[in-house]
């Protein structure tokens, strides 16, 4: 039901983002009264099922809140844009800058448009965020000084239509990329492990192809990843579980050599999954004498990576918990099994 949204989004929410969400409306009230929005969260969250009858009987008194459908609608609005600031991004961040642009443009002051344009430039370029190259790009162009010559002027635009045909090359790479990834990973999760010579050709066949296509394919760190993420998920399916390992480690390799990936969707949760997955096949095929490197990665990023901290830390213990399962200190994992709640709770 529509009306039980507002409850679901309350219950999603960590105890971090509820203390935010809660501090900022405190600066919208009188000192000593209450948001009576905050009201209506405080109630909703309590519930334990959504009963629409209780919370019309709870502020009937209460003009304010007495339409209810309006107030829910109002406070689901105002969790999102809190939650926005709280979950501030990289995207995000070159998004504020293109809309101050656009102010300080409008403004007439096109000299500090040009200067906000730059630093959105300078990070599109080192987190290969296309999307909003393009964009930035066309504010560049527009905001370019006119030649007194036109063969100058001619020329400057020249090198724009080339830097925005690279750019529009490598998003169409990322894209190819993208529905690629989906694909093999569509089809290695409904078929799961290749099974006979048909099946076991037809993936050895995918591997070929990626193997040639990648000398022609541009050189991002994205394009570079989703290679290797394909080429993990197919070994997977035949079932080479040194194979996988290999790309596994490549793909560690690359964060660890560009850790400002890991900052941006989807690295940010890949990389911990990924440092899983080499711990996993490590324990699998009998290499403990890289577990212990596996494991100093992953602490090195919970103590070093402050902005995606307790992701690392749920990895770790994770990881902590299923070692302990395989190899059979079942109290030990238990141990552990209390953490991981905690900091899921908290993420």
């Amino acid at each position: 039901m529509a009306s039980d949204q507002l409850f679901r989004l309350i219950k999603s929410l960590s105890k971090n983002e509820k203390v935010y969400i809660k501090r900022n409306a405190a600066f919208h009230t009188f000192k000593g009264q209450k948001n009576k929005y905050i009201k209506l969260f405080d109630a909703l969250e309590k519930m334990e099922l959504y009963d629409e009858k209780i919370l019309s009987k709870q502020f009937a008194k209460d003009s304010f809140l007495s339409t209810l459908p309006a107030a829910r609608n109002y406070l689901f609005n105002v969790i999102l844009r809190n939650l926005e600031s709280y979950h501030s991004t990289v995207r995000s961040e070159i998004r504020s800058c293109l809309n101050q642009a656009e102010i300080l443009f409008e403004k007439g002051l096109t000299d500090q448009c040009g200067k906000i344009i730059a630093r959105a430039e300078l990070l599109a370029q080192k987190y290969d965020l296309y999307n909003e190259m393009h964009n930035i790009l066309s504010w560049k162009m527009n905001l370019s000084t006119p030649e007194t010559k036109y063969k100058d002027y001619a020329g400057s635009l020249k090198a724009f239509e080339i830097q925005i045909n690279e750019n529009l090359r490598n998003l169409q790479q990322i894209s190819d990329d993208e529905i690629e990834m989906k694909m093999i990973g569509g089809r290695c999760s409904f078929l799961g492990q290749a099974r006979g010579e048909t099946e076991v050709l037809e993936l050895e066949n995918l591997v070929a192809e990626l193997e040639a296509k990648k000398s022609k394919m541009p050189s991002s760190l994205t394009s570079t990843f989703f290679h290797y993420h394909k080429l993990t998920t197919l070994y997977h399916a035949l079932n080479k579980p040194m194979k996988e390992l290999m790309y596994s480690k490549k793909k560690i390799e690359l964060f660890n050599n560009h850790l400002h990936l890991i900052e941006v969707p989807p690295f940010q949760y890949l990389f911990p999954a990924e440092l899983e997955r080499s711990f996993s096949l490590e324990l699998t095929l009998g290499y403990y004498d890289q577990l212990q490197e596996s494991f100093e990665s992953l602490m090195t990023q919970c103590t070093s990576n402050k902005s995606y901290k307790k992701l690392m830390q749920l990895s770790l213990y994770h990881l902590k918990f299923r070692t302990c399962m395989q190899i059979g200190k079942f109290e030990l994992a238990l141990k552990h099994a209390p953490r991981i709640t905690e900091l899921f709770q908290e993420i």
